[in-house]
């Protein structure tokens, strides 16, 4: 049976969105009143029109500065990845949805592609929605640059969380709070880490919630 070590967002307003499609304006902070339960993040991005079809994309770190390294080396190899996350949308106008995926740092950014299992929001949700994704593989992602390469999951990585909106003429703005933010790495069973979990007592489990203090 896979084992699982999971870890989740925190230091709000630390996280530094980057934006991988190079056209958006992007910011992010703090709701320190709003949550499910409060505090959440809030991720707004937006971009003006444009007279041919464009796709924003935004990576959103896992941790400040991509601080959640998973190394196979010392965890275990990696077999996928899942996401659990909770989120308000604010607003979504000059696209239809957002879709919600991870992304993987790996000397540079991969995306998870978007097929018919991808989470989305479109701005009708009426509160708090988590959206989920599972079983992740390295032949899910492509390479943000347009790139033909892809992932190595038997090397170390940075994850996070990717924010995907198609818009062309009509000026793109999303606003997004979010909280609860977890990622799970399912790993290929071996003796190492049975050890380890017979010493330990339990299997690896790292979690945060988000905090405005950064705090686990």
């Amino acid at each position: 049976m896979a084992k699982k070590i999971s870890g989740s967002v925190g230091k709000g307003g630390k996280n530094a969105p980057i934006d991988t499609s190079g056209q958006l304006t992007l910011t992010d902070g703090v709701d320190p009143g709003t949550g499910n339960p409060a505090p959440s993040a809030v991720l707004t991005f937006s971009a003006p029109g444009s007279p041919s079809p464009q796709t924003a994309g935004v990576v959103f770190p896992i941790g400040e500065d991509f601080e959640f390294n998973y190394d196979p080396a010392e965890l275990g190899p990696v077999e996928s990845l899942d996401f659990l996350v909770d989120i308000l949308p604010n607003a979504v106008q000059g696209t239809p949805e957002v879709h919600i995926t991870l992304a993987i740092l790996q000397d540079e950014f991969f995306l998870a592609t978007i097929d018919p299992n991808t989470p989305s929001v479109d701005g009708t949700e009426p509160g708090w929605t988590q959206l989920s994704q599972f079983g992740l593989r390295a032949q899910d992602f492509y390479a943000a640059d347009g790139g033909s390469e892809r992932p190595h999951f038997d090397q170390p990585f940075e994850f996070g969380y990717a924010f995907l909106a198609d818009y062309d003429t009509s000026p793109l703005q999303v606003q997004l709070q979010l909280d609860n933010m977890e990622a799970t790495v399912n790993t290929i069973p071996e003796p190492t880490l049975f050890a380890l979990a017979i010493v330990l007592g339990a299997p690896l489990l790292l979690r945060r919630r988000y905090r405005t203090t950064g705090s686990i």
